[in-house]
């Protein structure tokens, strides 16, 4: 019997190819999509959770008063020593764990090259974090000076092999000097590392780092290196402790000195911080990519499941009369029941099997788009198998279910007579479910195109105007003949020293200002517009500035030309203000700004927009012209500097842009298959319409009407869901690119278009057909 019905399962899938491609194919994708996400999420969540121990673990966060009452929480500082008067003064708090970040250059054949991921950690990290080592006993490596732990992948990109113990390492680092009187600076200097500890990075781990030195206690307690970079703590409370409760204790506590609240942050919520704070310590993840990633990918599926659960309802009628032979020929329900499912297994099974044939081969070009690090292993752990089952069997006994509703014995005449032929509501209700949801996604896809656009060309020219990458034109000889020598390529239309985004920050009385260091030139390359006085010039004193309006509102000046100020013992004229521009993150509103030409130090040029290519292949040769042996030319265009800015918005973008597609894609092919069922059910129909006298477009007009409401019904439900999901992700945003109705309008034309062009050509080819011919078979 089961020989039998395996037979009458692959005969059956040979009579409806059309059926069985889209059903099956829709299963992978969606199947693929959800799968691929659910690992991905399940995988961070696994991350955020990975230390020993982790739930008595927190970041630490200090409070700071700016602006008058605005408060900015911040992880770094410069005080290494606050993890130990912590540790002295509270029992509670069982052990801590501080790293050290600072710029960090490696020379190679006597050039430099700026790298990320260097950090001085206390020996203990070992014993409190366990990393993974593949190679040497990093305990000990931390402990000794002159000694360095690397990554993985980093022995292979600097020495390309994996095995790099022994290796020297030169490194250009900033040091802290202390003089006799008790002052310190910084300064750069070459010391020599050898390499003793080789660190596995081959997955995505709760720290980032890329080469790991000690850090001594005694260092810390004095705050040496605080003013060569970041002090980042990590706290372990004892068991029990509530972090709350010492936060209180902490504020209570009049006779502990800090600058501002002590605030404890549970390793999951670093982790998952809408905003990076540790200068990479940590690639935190923002939730909302989760929640958005992972809720597009259940849409696709859901869309999938309709497909396939749709195209099993269209064919209930072939599937009914000919299950309703089987019976009276004396096939029991049971008989019948696995049949239907055991053919229903075996697709739902094959659809999973490629779906993780896909999954494995476009693994490593997932992990490059989303820096996921994935492996392949990691769908088989957590709850994604789980999941998976759950979602799998839904899948498998939904539409079985369904069709042995439809088998009641008195229905066995009813069926073999065909007159079982009403269409279930369910299918209506699906076709236009699966229609909402793309048209739902591609609302928030062109919307959130729309205000990355914004963002990437908020300034006037933003793709024409390149910055050199500042690491290019270290040597300031070689750099300044450069700049000069740029004024000979003739696509290039400005030149100017200047920074386009911030050269760093000052304090002055209690109020923070953003510096850019620019010539004179900058003003007109940018094209800032003057609100008051006038920009600088070659001759003007150097204590000259320009500020932002933002200055003029924060500090209440009523007459700004001719304002002065105090810093670091040199005062500072105000002559001129601009318009407030965009220099930072569009999710933080425009802060105070003051641009001097004290030192300028970054290349900015403005090339021709029709020349753009040809101008940057003339710099990249002026370069190698005249420096053969540093490092490569570097560069970047404004809107690209912008977009890295907003990179975590960049990459939810590419999913959903990705993920509307698929999801479109689908639905059309949902409705291509219930489109040929209609048409193959109809030809009796439209034959004796032809004969009575109808004409093709008539016959057309009939059967397309059905699926013009469905998509229309699905634009009205889908138009204020995506109107209020688009309008809950841009509130990030300070500076939006406002909605429009074309927008909409836009959308709906477009998917009215595409499903349409659907459906026109199997409607065409049965309107245009002999009706003889038609009425001859039936």
């Amino acid at each position: 019997m089961k020989l039998i019905q395996f037979k009458m399962i692959f005969r059956s899938w040979a009579r409806n190819k059309v059926y069985t491609v889209i059903s099956v194919f829709s299963l992978i994708v969606g199947l693929t999509c959800s799968i691929l996400m659910s690992g991905f999420v399940g995988n961070e969540y696994r991350i955020a959770h990975a230390l020993p121990n982790s739930d008595r673990w927190y970041g630490l966060k200090e409070t700071n008063v700016f602006y008058g009452n605005t408060e900015l929480e911040l992880f770094g500082g410069s005080e290494g020593s606050l993890a130990l008067q912590l540790k002295d003064r509270y029992p509670e708090i069982e052990d801590y764990c501080v790293f050290h970040y600072c710029n960090v250059q490696v020379v190679d054949k006597g050039n430099s090259r700026e790298i990320k991921g260097y950090y001085e950690v206390l020996p203990d990290f070992v014993r409190i974090f366990q990393p993974k080592v593949i190679q040497g006993d990093l305990e000990q490596t931390l402990k000794r000076p002159g000694e360095i732990a690397v990554t993985r992948s980093f022995a292979l990109k600097q020495f390309g092999k994996e095995n790099a113990i022994g290796e020297s390492l030169v490194l250009n680092v900033s040091q802290t000097v202390r003089l006799s009187n008790g002052t310190t600076y910084s300064k750069m200097g070459e010391k020599v590392y050898t390499i003793t500890a080789i660190l596995d990075d081959s997955q995505r781990n709760f720290f980032n780092y890329s080469l790991l030195t000690g850090l001594p206690e005694a260092e810390i307690a004095t705050n040496l290196k605080g003013w060569v970079g970041s002090y980042y703590t990590f706290i372990g409370l004892s068991e029990g402790v509530k972090a709350e409760d010492i936060e209180n204790k902490i504020a209570a506590d009049s006779t502990f000195n800090t600058d501002g609240k002590m605030i404890f942050v549970p390793l999951d919520d670093v982790y998952f911080a809408s905003d990076a704070e540790l200068e990479g310590l940590i690639l935190n993840r923002n939730p909302l990519f989760l929640y958005i990633g992972m809720s597009i990918a259940l849409a696709v599926l859901l869309i999938a499941c309709f497909n396939y659960i749709n195209i099993s309802m269209t064919r209930t009628l072939q599937r009914l009369r000919n299950t309703g032979q089987q019976m009276v020929f004396g096939a029991s329900r049971g008989q019948m029941k696995t049949q239907l499912m055991i053919e229903t297994t075996l697709q739902v099974l094959f659809a999973v099997g490629v779906a993780f044939i896909l999954i494995y081969q476009f693994l490593p070009q997932f992990n490059g788009l989303f820096e996921a690090r994935l492996l392949f292993s990691d769908f088989f752990t957590g709850a994604t198998p789980w999941v998976l089952l759950g979602l799998l069997a839904l899948v498998i006994v939904l539409p079985t279910l369904y069709i042995f509703s439809r088998l009641g014995e008195s229905q066995l005449s009813r069926i073999l007579k065909q007159e079982y032929g009403k269409r279930s509501r369910l299918i209506t209700g699906m076709v236009v479910a699966q229609f909402a949801i793309s048209i739902v996604l591609l609302i928030f896809t062109v919307n959130v195109q729309r205000q990355m656009d914004f963002i990437a060309h908020n300034r006037l020219g933003a793709e024409n105007i390149i910055l050199i990458d500042p690491d290019v034109m270290m040597d300031e000889d070689l750099g300044a003949v450069f700049h000069e020598r740029l004024s000979s390529i003739p696509e290039i239309e400005e030149i100017a020293w200047g920074s386009a985004m911030t050269d760093g920050m000052i304090y002055v009385n209690g109020k923070n200002m953003n510096l850019v260091y620019a010539d004179e030139n900058y003003f007109r390359l940018f094209n800032l517009q003057f609100v008051e006085g006038a920009p600088y010039t070659a001759s003007s004193p150097k204590n000259h500035i320009v500020v932002n309006e933002a200055v003029i509102e924060r500090w209440e000046i009523k007459n700004p030309v001719g304002s002065r100020f105090e810093f670091s013992g040199q005062e500072y004229i105000i002559c001129g203000v601009v318009h407030n521009y965009i220099f930072d993150d569009l999710t933080r509103a425009i802060e105070p700004l003051m641009i001097s030409s004290e030192y300028p130090y970054t290349t900015v040029v403005k090339v021709s927009e029709k020349n753009c290519s040809a101008a940057i292949a003339k710099m990249m040769a002026l370069w190698k012209e005249i420096a053969p042996d540093e490092q490569p030319f570097e560069w970047e265009t404004l809107a690209d500097a912008f977009r890295n800015l907003h990179r975590d918005q960049q990459k939810m973008f590419r999913l959903v842009l990705v993920f509307s597609w698929i999801s479109l894609i689908l639905t059309c092919l949902g409705l291509f298959g219930l489109a040929w069922y209609s048409v193959e059910n109809r030809m009796k129909e439209i034959a004796l319409r032809k004969v009575s006298g109808a004409t093709e477009m008539q016959v057309m007009e009939v059967l397309c009407s059905r699926f013009v409401k469905w998509i229309l019904i699905a634009f009205l439900i889908a138009l204020p869901v995506g109107g209020y999901f688009t309008l809950q992700w841009i509130k990030q945003f300070v500076y939006q690119q406002h909605m429009t109705v074309w927008t909409y309008i836009g959308v709906g034309v477009f998917v009215f278009l595409v499903g349409m062009l659907t459906v026109v050509w199997q409607t065409w080819r049965a309107a245009v057909r002999n009706p003889v011919e038609t009425l001859k078979s039936e």
